[in-house]
């Protein structure tokens, strides 16, 4: 059994498939399982240390018909898949047509029943389902998106899927990392200012808050390091100007822009809390098990949420909670509405400082 798996996706959405890829080999322990991706985000990196994916297939998102086509007679052909997955957050218009080159026989695909589509989206879908056959999974609301996932499995193997395992993840100790941010024998607190790789969201709270936050933590444990994430784009639109309001102290320590995704879960994996959005973040620290206090405002709570115990949610109070529930809304719907960061004034940094409270100790 050859299983190919989409992650044309964001990172968080990629952890979120992590169960169903633990799950396959749990079931098909002789099954493999190779994953596709093209975004930049880091996938292919994460991808490319889980212990249950057999190989990373790159192939970039905005190549040529030309390209893709080519990589797939080329380079996918020859593996002989059984199925290509295409999960609902990461089904790219020509991913499944160039499939067909590579002589994918079956195509396991969710549907969104009522979704707008654009013209080009449903020339596509019915062109794709001509050359592939396809099993057609209904996306059900109120449903967590690793359910969703393990959907696909149930469809295609015709039974329910039954004691599904958490989010996992695998990345390599390093511990020079630690050391060259100073943090060596440190207790530390990860906070991510950031969210969407540095593009505007309406799920980020506002700059200003992080400023206080920050102060007021260094303020109450002045025994921890405030440790900041975040990739490039997080860097240039945030980061950057956050720290030109905050007090030159050797208590906060910079990382955005200059981590790849091991270094990242080496710094989660040793904190003693991290504070961040809905994010990949988000995911990798609910993963890893690490204390987590999850900002949320208008994205779907009951598909993305963080499931372990060691994780906390808190919800903005507003108009706008949970505004994405079952796609009801997009992050750019909301944009257009006029709405920056008012989905997230429902949450104070006193109540942020109130759950760091129940994770770290005074002086600890």
């Amino acid at each position: 059994m050859k299983i190919l798996l989409s992650a044309y996706t964001g990172l968080g959405n990629f952890v979120l498939k992590t169960p169903l890829i633990a799950h396959i080999h749990a079931q098909y322990p002789n099954a493999i399982v190779d994953v596709i991706t093209g975004n930049a985000f880091g996938i292919e990196q994460l991808a490319a240390q889980h212990r249950h994916i057999n190989q990373v297939h790159y192939l970039n998102a905005k190549d040529s018909w030309q390209n893709k086509i080519r990589f797939f007679r080329q380079v996918i052909q020859p593996q002989h898949y059984d199925a290509l997955f295409l999960p609902f957050d990461a089904q790219p218009n020509w991913l499944q047509i160039v499939a067909y080159f590579a002589n994918i026989g079956l195509t396991v695909k969710h549907y969104l029943p009522n979704k707008k589509q654009t013209f080009v989206q449903k020339i596509a879908n019915k062109v794709s389902e001509i050359l592939v056959k396809t099993l057609k999974v209904e996306v059900l609301p109120n449903r967590h998106e690793t359910q969703l996932n393990l959907d696909l499995l149930a469809t295609w193997q015709q039974k329910a899927v039954v004691n599904a395992p958490q989010t996992q993840i695998n990345y390599q100790a390093n511990p020079k990392i630690i050391a060259d941010f100073g943090l060596q024998n440190q207790p530390y607190i990860v906070i991510q200012p950031g969210a969407a790789n540095g593009a505007f969201s309406v799920k980020a709270w506002n700059p200003n808050n992080f400023v206080l936050l920050i102060n007021q933590l260094h303020a109450k444990y002045p025994a921890h390091k405030i440790v900041i994430v975040g990739d490039k784009g997080d860097y240039e639109t945030v980061v950057k100007h956050l720290d030109q309001q905050l007090p030159k102290h050797e208590a906060v320590v910079n990382t955005a822009g200059k981590t790849n995704i091991n270094d990242l879960l080496n710094l989660l994996a040793l904190a003693q809390l991290v504070i961040c959005h809905d994010s990949g973040v988000m995911h990798l620290a609910d993963a890893l098990s690490v204390p987590l206090i999850a900002l949320y405002g208008p994205t779907d709570y009951v598909r993305t949420r963080p499931l372990r115990l060691t994780s906390v949610v808190l919800q903005s109070d507003t108009p706008y909670k949970n505004a994405m529930h079952y796609f009801a809304l997009t992050e750019a719907d909301l944009a257009q509405q006029g709405i920056a960061h008012q989905a997230m004034d429902g949450i104070s940094v006193e109540q942020v400082m109130a759950a760091v409270s129940n994770w770290v100790k005074v002086g600890g």
